[in-house]
């Protein structure tokens, strides 16, 4: 029996390049969902940097009140 290489060939490719395909489809898909999560954990980020900002503030703010009812303290006890 005789192989008939080039239809051998042929079909070899056609099955490498579907498997190709698939692979490049399912690579796709996974991008997809890592430029979808990395996004998601940016803004998360993003929110964590005002709350931390804005607990500064509050804690810079509370700590000037602190400093000014004392000095009052001090004022009033003279």
């Amino acid at each position: 029996m005789r192989l008939d290489w080039k239809s051998f060939d042929v079909a070899f490719s056609s099955s490498n390049a579907k498997k190709w395909q698939e692979e490049l489809e399912i690579l796709r898909n996974n991008n997809a969902k890592l430029t979808t999560a990395l996004q998601e954990s940016h803004a998360n980020v993003e929110e964590w940097k005002r709350q931390l900002q804005f607990y500064r503030d509050e804690c810079s703010r509370l700590r000037q009140m602190v400093k000014r009812k004392k000095h009052l303290m001090d004022v009033v006890i003279l």
